[in-house]
């Protein structure tokens, strides 16, 4: 896998080429180079359908009605890390789903010791900060 560093960028003739033949077709936000997209996207992880949204923000809020749905709830109780990014809470609060604030670890991530099971949480929307991963212990 090729390293990218912060605050680089490259890119070929092709590259150019392609962001050109965009600009020119007056279709930045829909039409036929993001049907491919999402279409080639899906095909690379064995999936029937891809979708491009805007944002992280965007994404989580996908994520989270998808979940309500494969949970059969129309409002979910979403454990997330004290100390996050706004659009994890707001992708939360625009999806009507309730937050539920837990305390961080040292490394500033969701301290999975700290979520109470009392407060029946549906999910757990855990986020890497600052370098650190969030993962479960093991």
């Amino acid at each position: 896998m090729k390293k990218i560093d912060l605050g680089t960028f490259e890119c070929t003739q092709d590259d150019i080429d392609s962001v050109t033949s965009a600009l020119k077709s007056n279709m930045l936000s829909a039409g036929p180079i993001l049907d491919k997209f999402e279409n080639d996207v899906a095909r690379y992880h064995n999936k029937n359908y891809g979708v491009m949204v805007n944002s992280g923000q965007s994404a989580l809020e996908v994520a989270i009605e998808m979940t309500k749905v494969r949970l059969g709830k129309a409002v979910l109780k979403i454990a997330l890390p004290a100390t996050t990014y706004a659009a994890t809470l707001w992708s939360i609060v625009r999806t009507n789903c309730v937050p539920v604030f837990v305390d961080v670890d040292e490394s500033y991530v969701i301290n999975y010791n700290k979520i109470d099971i009392g407060d029946d949480i549906d999910a757990i929307l855990a986020v890497d900060l600052c370098g650190y991963i969030s993962h479960p212990p093991i």
